[in-house]
């Protein structure tokens, strides 16, 4: 009896023990589950763009989307569970580019005028360029793929700066239209192409040209905005253009001639006709982050996805706006010094979401002809701040639609039938609740 007790005694407190040390291997094992799956369920949700695709996906056959609940489940294990959602992303994104094709096959006619001007090509994949929709990015890709750099090899496509990816001259990538000549060398190659919402590039374009200085939009295209005023004030170079007269520019001067607009700003259409490149794989900037892996992918470098995260493409966006416009401020010295360029790129920040809205830029004097010292006050602000990614969406979206405020519903219904065929081509709403909705509309 006495020894029963004893082994009791032993293997009692070893039996909870080791149960104890079961159940946190299972407990971890489920965390590691988990956040596979809150992971990639994240990156699932970058694949829809507007919710007009989200609503057509949500109106799949009922044995897609059903729920399985009620019926018994295999024991999941890591492995099986992120194999699951990897194969719903896999077979939504497929299914999205689906309807992105049928989108542009339905909308193609002959009222769809335009061409396809630039088409940069890597190992049989064929890459048309549209301003203002991650050209930027895309360039830089081509550019490291090509090692067409100014200093020879760099290890990562975000080493190369705004500057070169823009202004160096090429040595080894050749920019091709298409043609006659060309059509069999672009049209037998994987295509594809980048859309953007227009009415959220149009105010990317009036902050990266107006409110930001650009030697070439402010002597070209300001001059032609100021000489319509009709009071005939404020036609010098550094007076100021508002929001409301750059899109009443657009909408005037691109009623008859839309196809002679600045590609910055004129339909994506006229430069990347859809109709004409037939592109397999149309991305969004609204879904860049699920898009551009996808391409990676293709072009063989998905690591570039992998280590660009959340907070180190803010901070690489942050410093090449620094960099590029300390670097062209010497062009409009005369109209801008290095106080007023902070107080832009400060305000952009803003307008981007990287710094709060109520931030007051505190770096003054000498410092602020310091680009590499802007930055660093720039990002302990953003470090300190701790912006989330809807945080920062909410506060882009806010400050885009009070620009908007201000625009006259005739302006705005001249963007509308401007970019009509955008609209219709690549499933974006011509009419926005949020723009054309609101009680204080200006008529």
């Amino acid at each position: 009896m006495w020894r029963a007790r004893m082994k009791w005694r032993v293997l009692f407190p070893l039996g909870i023990t080791f149960l104890a040390g079961h159940m946190f291997v299972t407990f971890l094992q489920l965390q590691s589950i988990n956040e596979s799956e809150r992971s990639l369920k994240k990156k699932s949700s970058e694949l829809f763009g507007t919710n007009h695709e989200k609503n057509i996906l949500m109106k799949k056959p009922l044995h897609v989307w059903q729920n399985h609940t009620t019926t018994p489940e295999p024991t999941v294990t890591p492995t099986t569970a992120t194999r699951q959602i990897e194969h719903d992303m896999e077979r939504d994104a497929q299914h999205l580019q689906d309807l992105r094709r049928h989108q542009i096959e339905s909308a193609c006619s002959d009222d769809v005028i335009g061409s396809v001007d630039r088409i940069i090509q890597y190992d049989n994949i064929s890459y048309c360029i549209t301003h203002k929709v991650a050209s930027t990015y895309w360039v830089r890709i081509f550019r490291y793929l090509y090692n067409d750099t100014a200093t020879g090899h760099v290890k990562s496509p975000f080493e190369i700066s705004k500057y070169d990816t823009h202004l160096l001259k090429y040595k080894y990538i050749k920019e091709i239209t298409l043609n006659s000549a060309t059509e069999s060398a672009i049209m037998n190659t994987f295509r594809f192409m980048f859309a953007r919402e227009p009415y959220s590039r149009l105010w990317s374009v009036f902050i990266d040209k107006f409110i930001l200085p650009d030697n070439f939009f402010w002597r070209t295209y300001g001059s032609e905005i100021k000489r319509l005023r009709k009071d005939g004030t404020a036609r010098k170079l550094c007076d100021p253009i508002s929001f409301p007269e750059f899109l009443g520019y657009i909408a005037n001067y691109g009623t008859e001639n839309a196809a002679k607009l600045d590609d910055h700003y004129r339909p994506l259409h006229y430069g990347c006709n859809p109709c004409q490149l037939k592109p397999h794989f149309i991305g969004k900037l609204e879904t860049m982050g699920a898009d551009s892996r996808y391409i990676l992918g293709k072009l063989g470098i998905s690591w570039v996805s992998d280590v660009h995260n959340h907070e180190s493409r803010i901070r690489e966006e942050i410093a090449m706006l620094i960099q590029f416009n300390y670097k062209m401020q010497r062009y409009l010295s005369s109209c801008v010094s290095y106080s007023d360029l902070a107080g832009r790129l400060w305000k952009a920040f803003k307008i981007n979401g990287y710094i709060p809205a109520t931030a007051e830029l505190t770096l003054t004097g000498e410092t602020l002809k310091r680009g590499d010292v802007f930055f660093e006050y720039v990002w302990r602000v953003f470090k300190a701040a701790n912006r989330t990614s809807n945080v920062m969406a909410m506060q882009r979206t806010s400050m885009k639609l009070q620009a908007y405020k201000d625009v006259h519903i005739d302006v705005l219904e001249g963007i509308q039938r401007m970019f009509k065929l955008d609209f219709e081509l690549f499933g974006y709403d011509p009419e926005p609740a949020d723009i054309f909705g609101r009680a204080d509309l200006r008529y």
